[in-house]
């Protein structure tokens, strides 16, 4: 709850933007309008220069059981109508009541919607914005109600507008505040910092307004110099003075426009806690202060509150962290005196006034004065700071020039999930809105799934696969908040020299940042391309690399504005306790920078029938209507989808296809532990997989089971001819326990144990003296590496496993009886080259490996397993070596079936006494495309071109499953 605000009277606020807000250096001021004495303040502003004023209307009451008087909001417009124009620098205030007890939620919402529909008409909004006063008794929910449904009938608006609330209302709201808020109000010169913080954390700042009482004479001129010391570090914007004495307000504005005078528009704020300038006294102490600079640092402006006076002057002493001579001169910023003096510092300086205001120039020769020109080369030796200071003033320069854009963005997806069948490619299409108040949204104009164009209106589950929010972006925030920043020297980006910089998180934060690397242009300071690496994401994103590349393009009145054009993410992702990779790149193109259609296009989407996603603080959301027709976030992401699986497969193995009904299911939140249980289960297949990631996210651990009451036909063949009276059946179920690491983002660990019961059973032509195996446990410790970068992905495994109780088997005087151990070990690598969206090239390398393997410890080749040979059936073949190549090629046909051809070439070794050693070529084309119900239908025909044993029933494969999703 918060307490009521008081009436204006003699209260004064100050409107703080942020760093994505802010425009001018030095506050503005403004002017708040009382209802009792409207028409005198009126008739006193007219006497005054009032053009660059901006005024808040007097407070109307907002509540579902009243109506506001708009008769009277409409005669105050036309009251100040020729003093501002009323669109840009009116502000429309309401009082937001709490609703009578009894009324139910529906005529609550239905009271919102018909207040905000009399409020905020469809053909127009006549103000800048709304400032909403919320009354003590009103609960966050239902001020989050009227704010969410007042912002989205603001932007929906042809004149758009914007939304402020209390502090303490976004903080509560939390991340749900970013998509409907714009400014905030504080109360008080320190009651808003935990407000504030919050939302600093959460990376939502906005401009905010700051009440406080005023005093007479000099006192609200000190106040506004002290709201801008105060509010440094969010670039305060404009200060507004009610209207209780025209003197006052006269003298504020003299004071403001002198302050402009030495801090124009051109300089920014340094709002690091190391800073490069500073003041200090003799003994260390640094007052309130505020540092302004320019793009070359070449131009400094200080302005700090000394508390000195004549009868007790203060020493002080102006430090540069450069080692660069600045000429100076010092101010009262008060007075409309002269300069007090020009010194080349860095030295001291008596001062006898409560403020001290420095200008301060670079001086490079003798013969340069402070009031001259002053051009410092960008090719001289600069310090990490100094570069990241340069690049922070030039992109404040860019925020001010562009307001917002639209642009046509195009994101593909490349996949391939373990498992039966080809990956998956997805390419989404949106109509992307970018605006500087921090807003993003995404309509989605087109899907493809392998190619195929998906009509309906439906999302791909992005939320799902987006990485958590990062908290703090390189270079947004302090210097020395959360990243250690290093020059690595120059580099050629794409023809222009380059500052290198890489930054890493600060040991002590906490937060979830990026390491990477930054480029910056020498000549321009403009960042041209930044890799982000996250190594500790959570959810089923295991970690994240993102490479944004950034151009110049063309505003409406020809300037050059540097924007995002290019982002290629790698990511690794979990499911069923293994990675897998997934690229995703995005292209932005078709760019209507600070376009007068902006506001319409924006809302033709909020009012259309597309899907939509808007990013908040916790990350990319899905943008849905409500029975109101409101679009709201969804902050709760969907956990958990599951498939019916329908279908059949026939191969070698037997000589009749085997139907399947089953179903696979994901819970990527299970039982709210962030925990990931994934299940599969078809017919006498039955797989679980239960995996949690560490609080650091380093670490994942989990546990595998796998049932089947498929037995595997062992057969044996000497000279061609099959040995029958040694064939055998064996059933396999397993247990284990996997535990990963990754210390780096493209490299991970994995150590799993596993505990596997084998059974064994004669064949009908098994002879009466072939002992068979007997039915136990075998121990099998592996470790394993993993490695992927630029779309290349290689793995290593070292695999050891113990026979438990093992006995002498097969045939009389069978050595293979006697290895009770044996070892396997194998290699991997794999490249694909995507031609466009979906057609690509790839090829695959593979070695296995071991020793001491028997025919029941050998590699046997399978659809479902390691290791899988394309084109070559599941069968009854063990290999003790496989030296393996393939190629691929995947491409669609007539938009309506995504075809994936391979050839593999295989080297294989027999582990019998005899080693013999064949060649297998083999073909294999999977189809898929989409089905009705939304299902998706996916299939493999596989043939065994030369070189197939006789144990293979046939030389062809054919596997055809319908997956039917459900949520």
């Amino acid at each position: 709850m918060l307490k009521s605000m008081p009436a204006l009277g003699l209260f004064m606020c100050l409107l703080i933007a942020g760093n994505a807000m802010g425009e001018r250096a030095v506050p503005e001021i403004a002017v708040a309008l009382s209802a009792s004495n409207l028409q005198a303040e009126v008739e006193r502003l007219s006497k005054i220069e009032s053009s660059n004023l901006q005024i808040l209307l007097p407070a109307m009451e907002f509540s579902p059981a009243k109506s506001p008087d708009l008769g009277e909001c409409l005669r105050t417009l036309q009251l100040i109508d020729g003093l501002v124009p009323a669109r840009e620098r009116a502000w429309m205030r309401l009082r937001v009541l709490p609703p009578p007890e009894s009324m139910g939620s529906a005529e609550i919402e239905a009271g919102i919607k018909a207040l905000v529909g009399a409020l905020i008409t469809e053909d127009d909004f006549p103000c800048a914005g709304i400032i909403l006063d919320i009354d003590t008794d009103v609960s966050v929910e239902y001020a989050g109600l009227v704010i969410s449904s007042l912002s989205v009938a603001l932007k929906a608006a042809p004149g758009g507008g914007l939304m402020a609330v209390p502090a303490e209302i976004a903080a509560a709201l939390g991340p749900r505040s970013a998509i409907h808020v714009d400014r905030y109000t504080l109360r008080g010169m320190d009651g808003w910092r935990p407000a504030m913080e919050r939302l600093a954390r959460l990376n939502v700042l906005r401009p905010a307004f700051l009440f406080w009482t005023g005093e007479e004479g000099r006192a609200d001129r000190e106040a506004y110099l002290d709201g801008l010391l105060a509010a440094i570090k969010y670039q305060p914007d404009v200060f507004v003075l009610a209207t209780g004495r025209l003197e006052a307000l006269e003298d504020l504005l003299g004071t403001a426009k002198r302050l402009r005078a030495h801090i124009p528009e051109g300089l920014t704020p340094l709002t690091d806690e190391a800073p490069l300038f500073w003041l200090s006294s003799h003994r260390g102490y640094r007052p309130p202060q505020a540092v302004f600079v320019d793009n070359l640092l070449s131009r400094v402006v200080l302005l700090a509150k000394t508390g000195d006076t004549k009868m007790h002057p203060g020493q002080w002493r102006f430090a540069i962290e450069t080692g660069d001579s600045y000429a100076v001169a010092a101010y009262d910023p008060l007075a409309a005196g002269p300069i007090r003096g020009e010194e080349r510092w860095p030295g001291n300086i008596v001062w006898d006034s409560d403020y001290l205001l420095l200008q301060a120039g670079r001086v490079q020769s003798e013969n340069i004065r402070f009031g001259e020109s002053i051009n410092v080369s960008a090719t001289i030796d600069l310090t990490v700071a100094e570069i990241i200071a340069r690049w922070q003033q030039y992109h404040s320069r860019q925020r001010q020039l562009l307001r917002h854009y639209t642009a046509s963005a195009e994101m593909d997806m490349h996949f391939q999930p373990p498992g039966l069948g080809s990956g998956f490619d997805v390419s989404l299409h949106f109509r992307y809105f970018w605006n500087s108040d921090g807003s993003r949204y995404w309509e989605q104009t087109a899907q493809y799934l392998n190619g195929i164009e998906i009509k309906r209106n439906q999302t791909f589950p992005l939320p799902q696969i987006e990485p958590d929010k990062i908290v703090a972006q390189p270079l947004e925030l302090k210097l020395v908040e959360n990243y250690v920043y290093a020059l690595d020297g120059t580099e050629p980006v794409d023809g222009r020299a380059c500052y290198a910089i890489s930054f890493r998180p600060r040991p002590e934060a906490r937060e979830s940042l990026f390491s990477g690397k930054i480029w910056i242009d020498k000549t321009s300071f403009r960042r041209v391309r930044m890799i982000l690496v996250q190594a500790n994401s959570s959810g089923s994103i295991t970690s994240n690399r993102e490479v944004q590349s950034f151009d110049l393009v063309k505003g409406p009145e020809g300037e050059d504005i540097n924007v995002l054009v290019r982002s290629d993410v790698d990511q690794k992702v979990l499911v069923a306790g293994r990675e897998f990779l997934l690229e995703r790149r995005y292209r932005f193109k078709n760019m209507s920078l600070n376009g007068s259609g902006y506001r319409a296009d924006l809302e033709s989407a909020f009012h259309g029938p597309r899907p939509m996603f808007v990013e908040t603080a916790s990350g990319l959301r899905e943008f849905v209507k409500d029975k109101n027709e409101v679009r709201r976030a969804v902050e709760k992401v969907d956990t958990f989808v599951w498939s019916l699986i329908l279908g059949t497969i026939y191969d070698g193995t037997f000589s009749f296809p085997l139907p399947i009904v089953g179903a696979s299911a994901i819970d990527s939140n299970f039982l709210g532990t962030n925990g990931q249980l994934s299940g599969f289960w078809a017919g006498p297949i039955v797989a679980v997989n239960y995996t949690q990631k560490s609080r650091n996210n380093f670490w994942t651990y989990g546990a595998d089971v796998f049932l089947s009451a498929l037995p595997r036909h062992d057969r044996v063949f000497r000279g061609g001819v099959e040995a029958e009276g040694e064939s055998l059946y064996s059933f396999s179920e397993s247990l284990g326990a996997r535990l990963r690491w990754q210390p780096v983002v493209s490299l991970s660990l994995n150590v799993s144990t596993y505990v596997t019961l084998e059974m064994f059973a004669a064949a009908k032509s098994t002879s009466d003296d072939f002992a068979l195996p007997r039915n136990g446990f075998t121990i099998n410790p592996n470790i394993s590496l993993e490695y992927s970068h630029n779309g290349y992905l290689a793995s290593f495994e070292l695999a050891h496993c113990r026979r438990l109780g093992w006995k002498p088997w097969g045939p009389p005087e069978n050595e293979e009886a006697q290895k009770k151990s044996y070892q396997r070990a194998y290699a991997k690598l794999g490249k694909q080259f995507y031609l466009n969206s979906f057609t690509r090239l790839g090829f695959d390398l593979a070695y296995y490996t071991g020793a001491d393997l028997d025919r029941l410890a050998g590699y046997q080749p399978s659809v479902m397993s390691t290791p899988k040979i394309r084109g070559i059936p599941s069968g009854t073949v063990s290999l003790s070596k496989i030296g393996a190549a393939g190629l691929n090629l995947g491409f669609t046909v007539f938009d309506f079936i995504r075809m994936d051809a391979y050839y593999s070439f295989s080297r294989c070794t027999e582990p019998s006494a005899e080693g013999r050693t064949f060649d297998l070529h083999g073909l294999e084309f999977d189809f898929a495309t989409i089905g009705p119900w939304q299902s998706y239908i996916q299939g493999v025909i596989s043939y065994a071109v030369k070189g197939l044993p006789p144990a293979y029933g046939s030389r062809w494969s054919v596997y055809l499953l319908l997956f039917l999703p459900f949520r």
